[in-house]
């Protein structure tokens, strides 16, 4: 999990990173820190930090300029260093209403979950949701998407080289492996029963 948040290494939020650091170590991750988008932007740029799925936690302060990075890195077709979830904290009141509103406006692949406040049990409670969608490839409905994907031209060189998608059962796996063998541009796609994997960045 990526924590983007201007007090992630402060001496008088350390309670705070160690909720953080207990809840997605519960949930089999390894917790980043980055202090500031721009640090982000620059982990995320590192193709290095693009073999394994990760999960999003901003702070309100944070999440514009994160997502202006992320929308334009989607546009460019991008799609595979994408954050699998999206965790955006918010203050109650006025600004929860706000964010809530701001998020029911953001793109598909970059939905986030809107949380007044950022507790133990809530965090704990996302990260399972995360877990439980799983993160070793895509969902079924995703998977669609990218089929209709126009892989020709430049377009092709932002695609991954092989894609594992999860399916909830063996009748799902026949359709959905009908339609891939049609998608001759794509790259090679490997298809697989619901997985029980677990762990992520």
């Amino acid at each position: 999990a990526v924590w983007c948040y201007e007090h992630a290494y402060k001496v008088e939020t350390s309670d705070a990173q160690k909720m953080v650091a207990a809840a997605v170590r519960h949930a089999g991750g390894t917790l980043i820190r980055k202090k500031s988008p721009k640090m982000f932007n620059e982990w995320w740029l590192d193709t290095e930090n693009s073999k394994a799925p990760y999960v999003l936690i901003l702070h309100w302060r944070e999440t514009k300029p994160c997502f202006d990075f992320l929308e334009m890195e989607l546009s460019r077709g991008h799609i595979q260093k994408m954050p699998q979830a999206i965790y955006v904290v918010s203050q109650a009141g006025k600004a929860f209403r706000h964010a809530l509103s701001w998020a029911s406006s953001c793109k598909h692949n970059l939905k986030p979950t809107v949380s007044p406040e950022m507790t133990r049990d809530s965090l704990k409670a996302w990260l399972a949701g995360c877990m439980k969608k799983g993160f070793d490839g895509v969902s079924q409905r995703e998977s669609k998407s990218l089929a209709g994907y126009d892989a020709t031209g430049h377009n092709q060189e932002f695609l991954p080289r092989m894609i594992s998608c999860r399916l909830p059962t063996a009748a799902s796996y026949s359709v959905i492996l009908s339609l891939h063998i049609m998608s001759t541009h794509l790259p090679r796609w490997c298809l697989f029963p619901q997985s029980n994997t677990r762990g992520f960045l």
